[in-house]
């Protein structure tokens, strides 16, 4: 990131801090909902998928939400629950970008913030990486609250830190088709601690696609936003083992997007989301956002902080 770019990202996100004084939370969603769809969402009654996400944002007010956003705890629970092969391994945690050593780190990594979306600067060769562009975009990062950008109220007020990950290819080199597609991540949508679909992100060549699965990987034919491929993808290596840890990882919520890369040498954590898209996400036919809405049975469920946090 450049210096004027900053500079101008800067001057956006002071802008937005400020239109929080003017436009309220409910205002704000359903303006920018019906941006999108030409309608007004119903947040009385929500019965979409959509319409139940922005309800979440505005109303439940559940700590927990928070704790799990925070990918630093994210990845020391899914590690204590289901096990560290299932996690990118961490080389360091840190507070300021200039407390990195990077003559300790391999040639190949990872960077990123914990509390937000979009951070991520992947090195993959040490001896090119430009450490004060990197410095400029992670600092950006970390002076920025998700809060104010989406509204989503469980990023606010998450302390930044800086993650170091190792580098992982995230594009499998296993063949799934007779082509050269790839699955490289899996986005598994559980309701009460059960698998209502999946969305499947596909690489073929330069080209992106996205196809939606159900629990017993049967195509169902929708778009959530990027176009589907229109070959048969088989499922992948050691997909039932990964679909019953994300069952026992989201059991305690009503709902909750769990995401997971996929390379060569399996399945690897990537975050839990609460709020996809922050309620806008795109379904086509529209029907599906009324059908997948329907598998989530929303209910003021708040698991136990403490016990969460002392098990993590």
């Amino acid at each position: 990131m450049n210096k004027i770019k900053f500079f101008n990202k800067k001057i956006e996100y002071f802008f937005k801090i400020l239109r929080t004084i003017f436009i309220s939370d409910h205002k704000f969603v359903s303006k920018k909902f019906k941006e999108k769809f030409h309608c007004e969402p119903n947040l009385l009654i929500p019965a979409t998928l959509n319409e139940k996400i922005i309800h979440r944002m505005l109303n439940d007010d559940n700590i927990d939400f928070k704790i799990f956003a925070n990918k630093i705890f994210a990845h020391k629970y899914v590690t204590r629950h289901i096990g560290e092969k299932y996690v990118v391994p961490m080389l360091g945690i840190y507070k300021n970008f200039n407390d990195i050593d990077f003559t300790l780190l391999p040639n190949k990594f990872v960077l990123k913030c914990n509390h937000d979306s979009g951070s991520a600067i992947v090195c993959k060769d040490k001896c090119n990486f430009d450490i004060a562009a990197a410095r400029n975009r992670i600092s950006f990062h970390m002076s920025r609250d998700m809060y104010y950008i989406t509204r989503e109220r469980h990023y606010r007020s998450i302390e930044p830190m800086i993650i170091c990950e190792k580098f992982i290819n995230s594009e499998s080199d296993e063949q799934l088709n007779m082509g050269n597609a790839k699955i490289n991540m899996l986005r598994l949508h559980c309701f009460d601690g059960q698998i209502g679909f999946i969305e499947a992100d596909i690489s073929e060549y330069s080209k992106s696609y996205t196809n939606v699965y159900d629990r017993n990987w049967a195509f169902i034919d929708v778009r959530v936003g990027a176009p589907n491929l229109e070959l048969h993808l088989p499922q992948p290596t050691n997909f039932e083992d990964v679909a019953m840890k994300s069952m026992k990882l989201t059991k305690q919520f009503d709902y909750c997007r769990l995401d997971w890369h996929i390379t060569d040498s399996g399945f690897y954590f990537s975050e839990f989301t609460f709020t996809p898209c922050a309620g806008r996400i795109e379904f086509s036919p529209k029907h599906f956002d009324s059908q997948f809405g329907s598998l989530w049975h929303k209910i003021d469920r708040h698991v136990s902080c403490k016990k969460i946090t002392s098990n993590a």
